[in-house]
């Protein structure tokens, strides 16, 4: 967890070292979807400390549009046909073998948790596309990839 992390003071310079983990609420969780908390305090060299708060969220999602993007007006060449892909992954120890015990390949493990953009936009309050007029807007966000 710590690997990436670090800690500078202006006086007492790099205290990564001093770095610890003082609240992880994920530790004994990991193969349970949540949104967690682990909290990390740092001190310098006077005995000042200060403390970073962490959220590890429940999923990780990412939501694409699939197409050749060699003109500059890529908004209007998009359409109901549009290729749009939408995933939405649990942060859990066991999402790869709950995949692959469904029947997916290692290189197709993501396929198990495919959606759609309306979904993902119900758990972020996000609106994507937007900018799409409101009939192609509609029928892309409601379908579900099928690769």
């Amino acid at each position: 967890l710590l690997s990436d992390i670090t800690a500078t003071d202006d006086y007492s310079g790099d205290v990564t070292s001093r770095i610890e983990i003082i609240y992880n609420d994920y530790k004994y969780n990991t193969d349970k979807v949540g949104d967690y908390l682990i909290r990390l305090r740092a001190v310098d060299n006077a005995g000042n400390a200060s403390t970073k708060d962490i959220r590890i969220p429940d999923s990780t999602w990412r939501v694409e549009i699939v197409f050749d993007s060699t003109s500059k007006n890529d908004i209007n060449r998009i359409t109901e046909g549009t290729t749009l892909v939408a995933i939405n992954v649990p942060n859990t120890s066991t999402c790869y073998s709950d995949a692959r015990s469904e029947g997916y390949s290692e290189k197709t493990s993501w396929q198990h948790y495919i959606t759609t953009v309306d979904e993902i936009e119900e758990l972020t309050g996000l609106d994507f596309f937007a900018n799409l007029p409101d009939e192609v807007e509609d029928v892309l966000e409601s379908r579900r990839y099928v690769p």
